[in-house]
């Protein structure tokens, strides 16, 4: 299927195909987040942010950028392997150089990338929505609003016009337009896999 691609449109068709599954899995990945919040991302979005919205969250975190850098390394230095190694590596994972077991890796890959994209914005919104219904948010951003009052408050999320947060003692997420404050101090996240309790 993708060399099939590749043969009819080239490497641009290939790149495109990839980058439009991105895009669409940041649209599903954010919509699940949000809506475990009841706030409809789509009606606070416009078009910079969904195809900036993959970008975006690959780069939100070091350990992230670190993993996917990691991964194109490996791939590269692999390319430069003498052939007898690259031959250990193909009996390895099955590599028989054949359309079939191109179509196999791009579908792990798939699958790969709709597990980070969707399933960190499902995780995440899960956890959120939980601490907001215990109570147990920490309230740790700031946010200064044009009048120039200040509240403490959880920031669960900001695209190019929004911010969206929680004020402690509230149980529903609040919603400002970025112009209508002077600025927002947000704590940078913890990437954590630990079990919630």
């Amino acid at each position: 299927m993708i060399r099939k691609l590749f043969r009819t449109q080239g490497l641009q068709g290939v790149l495109t195909l990839g980058y439009l599954y991105i895009v669409i899995l940041g649209i599903l990945g954010e919509a699940l987040y949000y809506s475990q919040l009841y706030v409809n991302i789509i009606n606070y979005s416009n078009l910079t942010d969904i195809l900036i919205s993959p970008v975006a969250k690959l780069t939100s975190h070091y350990v992230l950028i670190l993993f996917f850098l990691a991964t194109f390394l490996l791939l590269f230095t692999l390319s430069g392997l003498p052939k007898e190694q690259k031959n250990k590596i193909k009996n390895f994972l099955k590599w028989d150089g054949t359309d079939k077991t191109l179509d196999t890796w791009v579908l792990f890959f798939v699958f790969f990338l709709f597990s980070f994209y969707v399933g960190l914005d499902v995780g995440f919104g899960s956890s959120t929505a939980r601490k907001l219904e215990q109570g147990t948010l920490k309230y740790t951003d700031h946010i200064t609003f044009s009048d120039g009052k200040k509240q403490e408050v959880s920031i669960v999320g900001v695209n190019s016009g929004y911010v969206f947060y929680v004020r402690p003692g509230e149980k529903r997420v609040e919603i400002s337009p970025i112009g209508a404050l002077q600025s927002f101090d947000r704590k940078p996240a913890k990437l954590s896999f630990r079990k919630s309790k």
